[in-house]
């Protein structure tokens, strides 16, 4: 979630570079180790390359292989090359693919291999265990999901129910930061339509603790006009950092209180 801060050190080193946000690196290994950590990500070249050095082998020695393995290789190659520029890892057709064509090749790939019985069954049984949680972990992100599309269809009228709909979608980790995300935007329309200054400051800031915690783009104009209402010039600053050098700029203008009284405030001007 370090995208936009990529993004502003790409325009410090080239200010006229076209202007665009993105999450991928257009290369699934560099998405890997973005996404899983170092540790995830080295875990993951080793078992490439243990599977590209047991595939090596098997043709140094000369060993026949069946018209499966070949077929099974030959789209895993396909594949894993096509990693290098693109994302296939992150759809769900491609990755059938996958998993077919290694259990079709392993068949022969791994065969030489004599692996202990006792680790065979352990692994066996991390996989199923892997699986059963990300079932359940599917199975609750399509629930909170389905609460949290109801929040949004609910009347902003009955604000009672949709902020509890927007508290149970945020109980599931699947959907737990979008329910935030979208129950502070609820509260800052409610607290304009109400003409409650309190409920947009406290919306206000549940908004940009989402922010900093999975940024959207489409929340910057939003923040940056609340930030400059609330007079925080540190969130100001912060979110003109994100655009293109020279879009937007900071300045101290006078301006007058409710008493009358002259005083400074800042205010996002325009270039």
């Amino acid at each position: 979630w370090h995208f936009l801060e990529a993004q502003r050190e790409r325009f410090k080193a080239d200010p006229d570079e076209r202007f665009r946000y993105t999450f991928w690196a257009h290369n699934e290994f560099i998405q890997f180790f973005c996404e899983a950590g170092i540790i995830g990500g080295i875990m993951l070249m080793i078992l490439i390359i243990f599977w590209l050095y047991k595939f090596m082998n098997l043709f140094s020695n000369r060993q026949e292989i069946s018209f499966q393995t070949v077929w099974s290789c030959g789209i895993i190659f396909v594949f894993l090359c096509n990693a290098l520029w693109t994302r296939p890892f992150h759809r769900i057709e491609i990755l059938a693919w996958l998993s077919l064509s290694f259990a079709v090749g392993n068949r022969e790939i791994l065969r030489i291999y004599d692996f202990n019985v006792k680790i065979l069954k352990t692994l066996g049984l991390i996989f199923i265990c892997s699986s059963l949680f990300g079932f359940v972990y599917l199975s609750g992100g399509l629930y909170g999901n389905l609460l949290l599309k109801k929040a949004l269809n609910t009347d902003i009228n009955e604000p009672q129910k949709k902020a509890e709909l927007f508290a149970d979608a945020s109980k599931y980790p699947f959907v737990k930061e979008k329910a935030r995300r979208n129950f502070a935007l609820f509260y800052l329309d409610l607290g304009e339509k109400i003409n409650n200054l309190e409920i947009c400051r406290k919306a206000f800031r549940l908004l940009w603790e989402s922010f900093c915690r999975e940024p959207d783009p489409n929340d910057l104009q939003k923040i940056l006009v609340w930030a400059q209402h609330f007079q925080d010039e540190k969130i100001m600053r912060e979110i003109i950092s994100y655009y293109k050098p020279g879009t937007y700029k900071l300045e101290k203008v006078k301006a007058e209180d409710l008493q009358g009284n002259s005083t400074d405030i800042t205010i996002v001007r325009y270039e």
